[in-house]
């Protein structure tokens, strides 16, 4: 989530990104997919996937496994005043 509220940050060209693990353990992305994630693990024998959509100011990630899924939703539009460097140095030159 980390990284892609990152990407965002700094303006993805895609609203929807789909990241899957191949067969070899390799993390692929594909841009606007529109292919459910089951069908990732027939066509390109994906071991876990993820769906990333963006809309407006939030992120969500739908993520499958063999095993089961989980959803991660976060609000990117207050992320930019967590970036905002300190005012005051955290160290000193001697």
């Amino acid at each position: 989530m980390d990284v892609l509220r990152t990407a965002d940050a700094t303006g993805m060209a895609s609203e929807d990104w789909v990241v899957f693990v191949g067969p070899q353990g390799g993390y692929q992305m594909i841009a606007d997919y529109d292919g459910s994630l089951e069908s990732l693990t027939w066509d390109k024998g994906a071991t876990q996937a993820w769906r990333v959509t963006r809309r407006g100011g939030s992120l969500k990630v739908v993520g499958k496994t063999m095993a089961g899924g989980c959803e991660l939703n976060a609000d990117t539009r207050s992320a930019g005043a967590r970036r905002i460097p300190p005012q005051s140095a955290l160290y000193r030159l001697l």
